[in-house]
């Protein structure tokens, strides 16, 4: 006997319990305060997220200007290049003596 699973038809007004949701932190936004579902993920050296506006508007935003942390691959990361330390804290030695 062949089983059967019970599959519930799409309603837009159901939500996922496992969505991510973003609020939008950066205080010259026009979105500031608002609540948005995150859509996509962008990571990069300055990582993004593609968010749903409660409108439905459909914006991108840097993942700074949000209260979203749990992505830890997209933390941005800077590079520091021990080879050239001697010629930075000559510099700084330089501007400290001025």
């Amino acid at each position: 006997m062949k089983q059967q699973y019970h599959e519930p038809s799409y309603d837009a007004t159901q939500t996922d319990k496992c969505e991510k949701y973003a609020t939008v932190t950066f205080n010259k936004s026009p979105f500031y305060g608002q609540q948005a579902r995150i859509l996509k993920q962008i990571a990069g050296r300055h990582p993004e997220l593609q968010l749903e506006m409660p409108g439905g508007e459909k914006i991108r935003v840097d993942l700074m200007w949000t209260d979203y942390r749990k992505i830890e691959s997209m933390r941005s990361t800077h590079c520091i290049d021990l080879e050239q330390a001697s010629r930075i804290i000559q510099f700084l030695e330089y501007l400290g003596s001025k």
